[in-house]
């Protein structure tokens, strides 16, 4: 795992013990239906957001380590990215 998706995790598993800590705390016995709803709804955007973004981190990661096979097939290693 890189430092990028190593970052993220702890910043996903944070909006979820926030998520979870907010439906079963303090904050649930004061607030009504209507507010507990928009809040939640919020953060499990949020959430999700984070969970696809470190989806797709996680495959660009994956990807540009790949060796790769060209057409002679000799095995390629990356070393850098070029246009």
């Amino acid at each position: 795992m890189s430092s990028n998706s190593e970052q993220m995790i702890p910043q996903v598993r944070k909006v979820f013990e926030r998520l979870l800590a907010m439906v079963t705390g303090p904050e649930a016995t004061t607030a009504t239906l209507d507010q507990m709803e928009r809040t939640v709804f919020r953060l499990i955007l949020h959430l999700g957001y984070q969970l696809l973004l470190l989806f797709v981190i996680k495959r660009v990661e994956a990807g540009i380590a790949c060796a790769i096979e060209n057409k002679a097939g000799e095995v390629l290693h990356y070393h850098s990215q070029r246009e």
